[in-house]
């Protein structure tokens, strides 16, 4: 068995072919697909091969390989359901790595993806200038979904979109509109196409983080009706998280000890109870319903949101930006003083809250293209430092049928690693949370003004000296 940790990017730019090797012909197919494994068999140039892959989701997957005659790869292939993948994949090096650029043709004729395998989750990578946007976790571009829905079948509307970013040339509260349509049918594409599977649990629930930072920024305009459907959005994530938990534990202790195999080496005992929590969560057998019930709320979800009163302009947009900043601020000082797991969590939920508003004014506020990596450097940091935390919390429950000593061993190894990660996370703040809201607020009024060429309101610009202060601002 192996662990493999991957990366996956759209490529953006032809500038790759410059350093590229030979390229090697892929065709692929799948066999079968359960809630919990695909099978896939493949002919590489003149070699078969038949894999078992995991839907652990995001980065991390558990994979099976075995080769087998050419001829009897074509032969299963003929067995396959859904079509047939094609594409042919280059080694391309860059910096310290060696990415595998993947040319596709047939009906996923236009789509060219890079991947790059990584020893852990958190192992620096440079990346080249040719990427585009990531889309490590989005099942669209997972050969497994290709086969079934082909590239060519939904492209137009992928190229079409701004994605989760506002277009200063349109009117933004047609843009709040959109980003929350196009976050609702992915989650609803996610979970017709993909029912039952861990990969599609996480893409719906990072679909309603999305919803819930979109309907967090317009907070100052939507009020109680906007608080009512954050609320929604939540739940229904909460709803879907049953086994993705589980196995993400799984995950982080098998990235602490170097992989799945060390792991069950090094804390044998801690991984097998792991399995079992991730095992009788799946053994419920509630995640169709869950599903169901998860694409009903879409429905009502959507209608609500359809007729929901968005900012409609630069004003109400600054101060969204500067309320969501101003507790993400008050968050990281907190943080500093209290190092217990619930505060840290509450720091990263406004941490990746800030990084989401960077991401949707991007286009049209010079600042946030400067901040938005490091807010998502801190988000992941804080994230992984969560993880931790729940994994600590769990070994509370191991404590009678797990040896102390390797309970002992594991805390160790928990420990350095969050704080590792808590000291880049306090260098990350300090870096991201010096302004004092009201200039966070002039600056998103300002770029956003100019980039729509609208006139700025006053209301948004800086209050003269000695001048009364909103409460929030006078407290900072």
């Amino acid at each position: 068995m192996a662990l493999e940790i991957e990366r996956k990017f759209l490529v953006s730019d032809p500038a790759w072919r410059a350093a590229a090797g030979p390229g090697v012909a892929i065709r692929q197919a799948y066999l079968a697909e359960t809630g919990q494994a695909s099978v896939r068999v493949r002919i590489a140039g003149e070699a078969g091969f038949v894999t078992v892959k995991s839907r652990a989701g995001g980065m991390t997957r558990e994979e099976f390989e075995y080769r087998v005659p050419a001829a009897d790869a074509e032969a299963m292939m003929r067995l396959a359901a859904g079509g047939t993948v094609e594409k042919v994949r280059f080694p391309v090096r860059h910096g310290d790595g060696v990415w595998e650029v993947d040319v596709f043709s047939g009906p996923n004729a236009g789509l060219v993806l890079a991947e790059i395998e990584l020893g852990s989750e958190d192992a620096r990578v440079e990346i080249p200038p040719w990427l585009g946007r990531e889309v490590t976790g989005d099942m669209r571009y997972y050969s497994a979904y290709l086969a079934r829905r082909p590239f060519r079948a939904w492209r137009r509307n992928e190229e079409a979109a701004m994605g989760y970013a506002f277009d200063p040339k349109v009117p933004l509260g047609d843009e709040f509109t959109r980003v929350a349509g196009e976050e609702i049918a992915r989650a609803r594409t996610a979970l017709s196409g993909e029912a039952d599977t861990d990969l599609a649990v996480h893409d719906v629930r990072q679909r309603f983080k999305k919803l819930r930072g979109l309907l967090r920024l317009a907070r100052p305009t939507l009020g109680e009706a906007g608080r009512a459907e954050e609320r929604r959005w939540r739940d229904a994530g909460r709803r879907l998280s049953g086994s993705r938990d589980a196995a993400v534990l799984i995950a982080v202790l098998d990235d602490l000890a170097g992989g799945g195999e060390a792991a069950a080496a090094r804390f044998p005992m801690v991984r097998k109870r792991l399995v079992e929590r991730r095992d009788a969560a799946i053994a419920e057998g509630a995640a169709g319903e869950h599903f169901r019930q998860t694409l009903a709320e879409l429905d009502a979800g959507e209608a609500v949101i359809a007729g929901l009163d968005w900012p409609g302009g630069a004003k109400p947009l600054a101060e969204g930006f500067a309320q969501s900043y101003r507790a993400a601020r008050r968050a990281c000082r907190r943080a500093a003083s209290e190092p217990d797991a619930e505060t840290w969590h509450e720091w990263r939920k406004q941490a990746k809250y800030h990084w989401m508003h960077l991401r949707l004014v991007e286009a049209g506020v010079p600042l946030a293209a400067k901040r938005r990596k490091k807010a998502k450097h801190l988000a992941d940091a804080l994230g992984s430092d969560h993880d931790l935390a729940v994994l600590r919390e769990v070994l509370r429950s191991c404590r009678d049928d797990v040896q102390k000593d390797e309970i002992r061993r594991l805390k160790d190894v928990v420990a350095e690693r969050q704080s590792t990660l808590r000291a880049r996370a306090a260098e990350l703040g300090d870096e991201l949370f010096g302004e004092r809201p009201k200039d966070m607020r002039r600056l998103v009024a300002e770029g956003w003004c100019e980039a729509t060429g609208a006139v700025r309101d006053a209301d948004a610009a800086p209050r003269p000296e000695g001048a009364a202060q909103p409460l929030e601002d006078a407290a900072e």
